[in-house]
């Protein structure tokens, strides 16, 4: 029997504790909305063990990883198509 697929997860938390933001260093209070991302073990990456990053909503709206956002509100192409014409 072959093992489950590990895969990335991000889910909306709400704060029982202060946290600190991986993106802008501000602080998440107790009672605040979070996104919590977490990464299983990877080789090929170089992590041996599960990594979790915190992000404020501010930080996870600006980068469009909030979970009401739909794909149209934060698309952005990675470089500039018509520049390269």
């Amino acid at each position: 029997m072959s093992r489950p697929r590990l895969v990335p997860t991000s889910t909306e938390r709400t704060a029982q504790k202060r946290k600190r933001c991986d993106g802008c260093g501000e602080g998440v209070l107790a009672g605040d909305r979070y996104v919590e991302h977490r990464f299983p073990p990877n080789r090929q990456v170089g992590n041996n063990v599960w990594l979790t990053k915190v992000e404020c909503l501010a930080c996870a709206g600006r980068l469009g990883r909030r979970s009401d956002q739909a794909l149209e509100h934060f698309a952005v192409p990675l470089f500039d198509v018509e520049g390269i014409a």
